[in-house]
């Protein structure tokens, strides 16, 4: 998040969170509203102008969230170089690596993961 802030092109992979969640916590996180206060309907009134301008902060965020829980390493480097050569990129963040390796040893073999910590 901070480097989509200071316009850096981000490629986010979550494989634990939705994008909604996702977008929930960025939202907040812009706002300086609780993730708690932005989905009750008390105080709605005095958030609504923090929560509207945050809004316009991330809608001009260069930020990629891909949300699947079952995408692979090749996935990720696919979706990545096609970012990098259509946009620029300069941060790729794999949310849950150990997802990802837990799917390379079960599919593969354990042999597999050194490939996973080298790329």
């Amino acid at each position: 998040m901070n480097a989509a802030l200071k316009d850096k092109k981000v490629a986010f992979f979550s494989l634990e969170m939705s994008k909604k969640q996702l977008q929930q916590r960025l939202l907040s996180s812009v706002s300086g509203i609780s993730i708690h206060t932005l989905n009750s309907k008390a105080k709605i009134n005095d958030t609504i102008p923090k929560v509207v301008k945050a809004a316009g902060v991330i809608s001009e965020l260069s930020m990629c969230i891909y949300d699947a829980g079952d995408i692979t390493i090749n996935d990720i480097r696919s979706k990545s170089y096609q970012l990098k050569k259509k946009h620029g990129l300069d941060l790729i963040v794999v949310d849950y690596c150990s997802l990802c390796l837990a799917a390379v040893m079960s599919r593969q073999g354990a042999g597999d993961s050194q490939d996973f910590k080298r790329t």
